[in-house]
Formats: structure tokens, C-alpha cells, sequence
């Protein structure tokens, strides 16, 4: 698919080596879970600075970067401890389970649940790219 844009869901399927039904359950207008790896794939594939424009989020809302906040492997924990948080507290605010947040912030969740990481983002005014460890295609520490 070198050089030639990819304009259909089929197309980026091929390319990424993201299966076509999880294209297509991302595609939905309310998905729920999704895989990050599939993220990753597509905003490789896509050459996106920022996994932001994948979620609809505005990548310039939080532009955060492990370099300018001073963490760099426990995003979650750091942020969430500024914020006066601890694990516990920022589970229970966004209603997730304590150990998919703990699997999500030492970069082990193979899952996210969409709505759950953009009230992450949100309350911890943490990038879509930190939390996901997304170095985009244009991302210079």
C-alpha cells in the first residue's frame, strides 16, 4: 500500500493488519472496548502525530508528554498523585476496576475502554499518546 492513500476501511485493514470487524466495531458511533494494539496499528499506519484524532479527542487539549511532566513509565500513578489521587480514588471517580487502571498505567492492558481513558485525560490533563505510550509520527522527545 506504499504510496497510494488508503481511503477505505478495507484498505486500512490490509495495511495495519487490524481485523475488519474491529475496524469496523471502531467505525461505530459508540464504540466501548477496544484493543490498544489496533490503536497503535492505525495511528502508525495513518502516519498520526497523535492517537487523539483516532478518539475524536483534540490533540491539543492536553499536550502533556512524559518528558515535560517528569515520568516516564507510571503515567497514571504520577499524574494522579499531583492531583492529590491515589490509585484507589482515581478508580472509583471514573468507575473502573483498580487493576485494569494499574494494567493500563504499567502499559500491560491489551483493552481500553474509550469512555474510561478519555475521563483519564481529562481529569488528569494527561494525552490520549501518554497514557497509551504513543510515540506519534512526528512525537520528538
Amino acid at each position: 500500500m506504499e504510496g497510494r492513500p488508503i481511503t477505505t476501511v478495507k484498505a486500512l485493514a490490509e495495511a495495519s493488519g487490524v481485523p475488519r470487524y474491529a475496524l469496523d466495531t471502531m467505525n461505530n458511533d459508540t464504540p466501548n472496548v477496544v484493543r490498544i494494539d489496533y490503536l497503535r496499528a492505525i495511528g502508525e499506519t495513518l502516519d498520526l502525530s497523535s492517537l487523539a484524532y483516532l478518539l475524536g479527542v483534540d490533540p491539543n487539549l492536553h499536550q502533556k508528554r512524559a518528558a515535560e511532566t517528569g515520568f516516564s513509565d507510571r503515567p497514571l500513578l504520577y499524574a494522579g498523585k499531583k492531583k492529590g489521587l491515589t490509585q484507589l480514588q482515581l478508580a472509583e471517580k471514573i468507575k473502573m476496576r483498580v487493576k485494569t487502571l494499574r494494567e493500563l498505567d504499567k502499559g500491560a492492558a491489551v483493552y481500553v475502554n474509550l469512555s474510561h481513558l478519555a475521563q483519564l485525560c481529562e481529569l488528569l490533563e494527561l494525552s490520549v499518546d501518554t497514557i497509551l505510550r504513543y510515540d506519534g509520527a512526528d512525537e520528538q522527545y
